[in-house]
């Protein structure tokens, strides 16, 4: 499987919105589905690929908005 890491920031600011992870090929169908699945609090998105050795390593759920905070506490 192939997964797409997500960071949003604000257009205003640049502060993080949050972070996801969503089963993707690539960028685009990554922010699709991140529209899909209302976990897209909008903004600049930043991403990148990640197989699924480095997705288990993350210790996140997949397709869940994390906030900042919640990022910081699990060590990103």
């Amino acid at each position: 499987m192939n997964y797409m890491w997500l960071s949003f920031a604000s257009e205003e600011t640049g502060i993080n919105l949050g972070v996801c992870i969503v089963e993707a090929n690539n960028f685009d169908e990554g922010l699709r589905k991140s529209w899909r699945y209302n976990i897209n609090p909008g903004g600049h998105v930043a991403g990148y690929s990640l197989n699924e050795e480095q997705f288990q390593k993350q210790k996140v759920e997949l397709n869940r908005l994390y906030t900042r905070q919640e990022m910081t506490d699990l060590g990103h």
